[in-house]
């Protein structure tokens, strides 16, 4: 007689082969959860693998390796990374060049594809991330560029700080880049087909007898020219000023702004004379 080892056979009706049949809805005990053990094994790889391809984790660039420590989010990482790329545009227009680690700078620098890669969009985005970021001072814009341009590590009581005002300039920048895009659209559309933006003048119609005979009254027979607004980076200046102090009025204004303009523009006199352009 033979003694037959093991754990005894499941008892139900069976196949000729042998095999048990299931009952519906009854599953294996074992393959399914390997299934999807191993599953979830291969979508944590890719992630894995996505990640350490990813040249914005390289030892040598600062925010990659604050982002893998849980100090920078992936939102404050994607600003920053466009901070670099329009400087890397504007300092490859311009024949700059600086040490830098960010992978993101030295894709600004290549020839890209992009539809706003031409010189135009690139030195008005540039003023317009500028205009957003000397808001909070030049020792904010420095401490910026040193970090997310760079890609050089700074004090770390700073980053808070330059976290902040960094996706603060990003909004900044793109509301007012969505505006100015809205109204040069506005203007292509209402010109004639084969004439440029700057052929495109408002209608004026010649001096002459009105329909009641009277003489032209002065400026009858000319479009009204509508109030200029006031410029963008201005308003933002206006918002910042009432926002630290409710109580100050439109004259205090002006006369900060005035002040604000005439150091930004002693700074560049400095600057390009130091150059040699002067």
């Amino acid at each position: 007689m033979v003694i037959r080892r093991g754990r005894p056979a499941k008892a139900g009706e069976r196949y000729p082969s042998g095999d048990r049949k299931r009952r519906p809805g009854e599953q294996h005990h074992a393959v399914l959860p390997r299934v999807r053990e191993l599953y979830r094994v291969a979508q944590g790889y890719n992630a894995v693998k996505a990640l350490a391809l990813d040249p914005r984790m390289s030892p040598d660039y600062a925010p990659g390796q604050l982002f893998l420590l849980g100090l920078v989010s992936a939102g404050e990482l994607e600003d920053g990374c466009r901070v670099a790329r329009i400087y890397g545009r504007f300092e490859r227009l311009h024949g700059k060049r600086r040490s830098s680690a960010s992978p993101d700078y030295r894709l600004g620098r290549g020839r890209g594809h992009e539809p706003d890669d031409d010189a135009e969009a690139i030195e008005e985005d540039f003023a317009l991330l500028r205009d957003a970021l000397l808001v909070y001072g030049a020792s904010t814009l420095a401490a910026i560029e040193q970090f997310w341009v760079e890609g050089r590590h700074l004090d770390g009581r700073a980053l808070p700080e330059i976290l902040r005002v960094t996706s603060a300039a990003r909004r900044q920048f793109d509301k007012v880049r969505k505006r100015r895009k809205a109204g040069v659209a506005t203007v292509r559309a209402a010109a004639p087909p084969g004439l440029r933006d700057a052929d495109v003048v408002p209608l004026a119609l010649p001096p002459g007898p009105s329909p009641e005979g009277r003489p032209p009254l002065p400026g009858e027979g000319h479009a009204a020219q509508p109030p200029r607004p006031a410029p963008y980076d201005k308003q933002a200046w206006a918002m910042l000023a009432r926002a630290i102090n409710p109580a100050i009025d439109a004259r205090e204004i002006d006369a900060a702004w005035d002040a604000f303009t005439a150091l930004k523009e002693r700074e560049r006199f400095r600057r390009d004379k130091a150059r040699g352009r002067v």
